[in-house]
């Protein structure tokens, strides 16, 4: 073997280390972002569902609440700062009510902050148990709010979105 292909042989084998090396560090990438995808979209929706229960043991109607913010549902303790500070999507919770002002579904608005993102997102919905729609960079996942059961339907008015007290 002469000098020149011991130099090819030695570049070509550094070259499919750093290809198998940047695979992995890719793989790792994707992992850590859908982990934090899951994480930061299931805490942010049990954070809306505490607000609601809150909302409903002071009002007694299952209405929307008043403040729906990331820094709402910080300030009350239901959400962590660090799912807020540590997303790199722009996160916004909402929720959508029927004609008589009953909360029917829980939505959380994410935003890409660029088309690759974007995609990326798009990808890591299909891994989630919520319904979910996608346009442009945001993405809109929803999970229903389940109506009154047992007694608590008893004492529920559709009409007014209110338990009778």
């Amino acid at each position: 073997m002469n000098l020149s292909s011991f130099a090819l042989a030695s570049t070509l084998r550094l070259a499919v280390l750093a290809s198998v090396a940047g695979g992995l560090l890719l793989g790792f990438q994707h992992l850590r972002e859908k982990a934090l995808f899951e994480r930061t979209s299931v805490e942010v929706l049990q954070a809306m569902t505490q607000q609601l229960q809150a909302n409903i043991d002071r009002t007694r109607c299952l209405h929307v609440p008043r403040d729906v913010t990331l820094s709402a549902l910080v300030r009350e303790g239901w959400l962590s700062t660090q799912i807020v500070q540590h997303s790199p999507w722009r996160l916004t919770p909402r929720y959508r009510a029927n004609a008589s002002g009953r909360v029917i579904v829980r939505e959380l608005v994410i935003t890409a902050p660029s088309n690759f993102a974007a995609i990326r997102l798009r990808s890591l919905a299909h891994q989630l148990p919520f319904s979910w729609t996608f346009q442009g960079r945001t993405l809109t996942l929803q999970a229903p709010v389940p109506g009154p059961t047992g007694v608590e339907r008893m004492e529920f008015n559709p009409k007014t979105a209110c338990f009778s007290i």
